[in-house]
This record gives structure tokens, sequence and C-alpha cells, in this order.
């Protein structure tokens, strides 16, 4: 009982503390982008197509068809490894449904003040996936985007994977692994990733926005950290102002704080049309730098995404990529209005009842 005891305090001192990463820019990278119930598709199919391991480690899953699929692959000698948010009531079905049949599920270590927001999908150690989808059954009608990733920034997310892992058993040790990395300073390389995790991923989004030379697109589920807002507004007085604009989830009551700081500044923001009869979120975590650097993943723009969760971001210089954002982006602008969808009695009842 003593050293059960020890084991727990153990966890809990090291759940308490920030591993941050930066695996610094890495080339010689594939890059594939999908949106929406696409991104859902896409992991069913390199799912079945598996053959030797599957690495999963998500904030929420309750999506029993791919569950299933998981459960096949299993009986098939496929090996499966998966780390789920024990803070996600939900996901404790579905761990007993895999653990059933033999699939290895792990909780990631409790922490008082946050949780494990990751999003993440290793296949064979041939391609990622990381975004800001959950494997949730809700998880395919939000508006969301996720990158798939062929080349050497994979060994780097899988060892991330691994080091949580281990973490993520009764008295594991969170360990900071060093990864060989190749640094790129032509701005019109392709294929070219960068993996950030925790505190680095908004020590990194901080530094792009000082260096910005013209614009920032921003569309965000959440945007409430100060830093962020601070430098976007200092960008307006500025000789030459940066351009910013920032397409928002209008469900989530903190956004209207910030946006009526950031208009008040001359920083246009607007409010995506979500639909409310489907429960539709505006789910994307995404940053777009000068037209040439995407910053996508799984951290809200937030004092919770950037120092408290246990996070995992891309950034992504990538002709390719960052073009099929850019439209993407324009799209969303075009049709997101100034004016919230929501009427203010619509807005009190979401906020007071946490619907959405």
């Amino acid at each position: 009982m003593i050293i059960w005891l020890l084991n727990l305090i153990f966890v809990f001192l090291f759940s308490c503390q920030s591993f941050s990463y930066n695996s610094g820019l890495i080339s010689g990278n594939e890059l594939s982008l999908f949106v929406d119930e696409k991104i859902h598709s896409k992991v069913t199919d390199l799912i079945r197509g598996a053959n030797s391991y599957i690495y999963i480690e998500m904030y929420e899953f309750t999506n029993q068809d791919i569950a299933k699929e998981i459960i096949e692959k299993k009986k098939k000698g496929v090996d499966i490894k998966i780390i789920l948010e024990q803070k996600v009531e939900r996901n404790g079905d579905i761990k007993n449904f895999l653990n059933g049949s033999g699939v290895a599920v792990r909780y990631y270590p409790y922490n008082k003040r946050g949780i494990n927001h990751i999003k993440l999908i290793i296949i064979d150690g041939l391609i990622a996936v990381v975004g800001g989808a959950n494997l949730g059954l809700h998880s395919p009608v939000n508006h969301d985007i996720a990158v798939t990733i062929k080349g050497p920034a994979v060994k780097i997310l899988e060892t991330v994977f691994h080091d949580d892992w281990d973490y993520s058993k009764i008295g594991g040790k969170k360990i900071k692994t060093q990864v060989k990395n190749t640094e790129i300073s032509n701005k019109n390389a392709t294929g070219v990733v960068q993996v950030l995790t925790d505190s680095d991923i908004g020590k990194e989004i901080i530094k792009h926005i000082t260096l910005l030379k013209k614009s920032i697109d921003i569309e965000m589920f959440i945007l409430t950290n100060k830093d962020v807002t601070e430098l976007l507004i200092k960008g307006q007085d500025k000789k030459e102002k940066i351009k910013v604009r920032a397409i928002l989830e209008p469900a989530q009551e903190l956004n209207y704080g910030t946006s009526d700081k950031l208009r008040a500044a001359g920083v246009s923001t607007k409010w995506y049309p979500v639909n409310m009869d489907i429960e539709q979120k505006l789910h994307m975590k995404l940053g777009i730098f000068d037209n040439y650097i995407a910053v996508l993943g799984s951290s809200n723009w937030s004092y919770q995404g950037f120092e408290v969760n246990h996070e995992c971001n891309v950034l992504i210089i990538d002709n390719k990529i960052v073009s099929e954002l850019t439209k993407m982006y324009e799209t969303d602008w075009n049709k997101s209005s100034v004016e919230s969808p929501f009427t203010s009695y619509e807005l009190d009842l979401l906020f007071k009842r946490n619907k959405w």
C-alpha cells in the first residue's frame, strides 16, 4: 500500500511539471491537408492499411466504428498503443471496450490544472496525423483541420508519443529526448516541419508574430492569450501596419472580450457561422504568418493552451499546404460575419448552461 501511494504521489508531482519540446525545423517531409469529415475518413483508411503498429494519443476518443477497426487490426497482430485523457469521462467506455479485446490503453497522468489535449496518430512509423480533431462521435461535424506527414518528422512525433507512453505508466518518468534536426533558412523551402509541444508552442507563435512583415490570419476555437493579443494590437501602431484577421468560435464566451479589444485597435475579427442545428463548432487552431508559415495542431491560443495543457502543434513551411490553408481561410472569412450568429438571449443560455 505504501509503495502504491508513493507511486501515485510521484505521478502527481511529475504531472504538474512542464516538459516542453521543440524539434527545430525538419526538412524532407511530404504533407497533405484534410478538412472536416475528410479527417476521419483518412484516419479510418490509414488504420485499415496499418501493417505493423498503430499509436494514438487523443484527448477524446468515443468513436465506436474506429475502435472496431482498431480491434480488427489487433486480431491480425498489429501492435496498438493508445493514450487517453482521463478527465474525459466518455473515454472510459472506449478504454474498457478496447482493453476487453487486448488493446493496450493508458490514461495520461492526472494533472489538476490541465489536460492532455494532444491529437496524434502514427501508423507503422511511416505516416503521422496531427491536428485539432478528436476521434469523437461529434467531431466530424466540426470545422477542423489536420495534416498527414511522411518523412523524418514522423520519427520525432513518435518520440513524443513514446515519451508520453512511458510516462503514462505508474511511476513513469518524463524524459526529454534530444533529436538531431536540420535548420532551414530558405523561406521558399517545402516539406519543412517543426514539432512543438506545451510552452514551446506559445514561444514559437509569439516569436513569429514579432517577426511579421505583412499579415497574419488566425482561425481559432479560443483566442485569449494576452501576449498574443497585445502583439497583434501593437502591430497596428507600426508605420506599415500588419494586416491582422481573426475568425473566432462564436459560442466561446471569452472570445467576445478578445474581439472587442482587437476591434477597438482596428483589427478585423469575424464570427464563424456555426450550424446550430447540429451543434457544430469552429474547432480549428490555425495561424498563417505572412502567407508562408502555418502553425496548427491541438493548442488554442490561450493561457491553458500555452502554459498548462499537454499539447502538440506543428509549424509548417510548404507552399502547397499554406496555399490550400489560405484558400480555405478566404472562403471561411467571406462567409463569416461581423455580428455574432447568436442573439444575446441565445448567448446567455449557451454560456450559463455550458451547452457547447
